[in-house]
């Protein structure tokens, strides 16, 4: 899609999450990011530091792609957070 951290942030915070939650869909379970793991701890910093957008997502979805450009570590690092 194209989206960058703080797209997807205010996409989720002032669209999807709201219009799920008012027409009955709250229990769906919304899951962040979905792309490779390099991108898990900005994109967690950005969607997730925010209180409004952090509400409606679940967690966290990501591809085993590019495994030599990042560590399987930053899961671990983006989990403590």
């Amino acid at each position: 899609m194209g989206f960058t951290a703080e797209m997807e942030r205010d996409f989720i915070k002032e669209d999807l999450g709201p219009t799920l939650a008012k027409f009955g869909y709250s229990d769906v379970k919304l899951m962040m990011v979905d792309d490779s793991r390099n991108f898990v701890e900005p994109w967690a910093d950005t969607i997730l530091g925010d209180h409004q957008t952090a509400k409606y997502v679940s967690g966290i979805a990501v591809h085993w792609y590019r495994e030599e450009q990042t560590s399987p570590d930053v899961l671990t690092a983006t989990h403590e957070k």
